[in-house]
């Protein structure tokens, strides 16, 4: 929750907001912050290392629930 909540927010402070369809955090919602780019370089290396982080946990979380299973 703390890695989409600083990514929320950190479109949040540059007016970005998903409109839709759907919901957040959907593939669609993916499909959609894999689209963005930034026109100032710290922001876009940022916004990267943010989802990297994301995918990370999500990932980590699966390799739990696998090795649970």
């Amino acid at each position: 929750m703390r890695a989409r909540h600083r990514i929320s927010k950190f479109l949040l402070r540059r007016g970005l907001v998903f409109d839709g369809p759907g919901k957040a955090w959907t593939q669609r919602h993916r499909d959609w912050l894999r689209g963005l780019a930034f026109d100032d370089l710290a922001s876009q290396v940022t916004f990267v290392d943010y989802l990297h982080g994301h995918d990370s946990l999500l990932a980590r979380r699966d390799a739990l629930d696998r090795a649970l299973a």
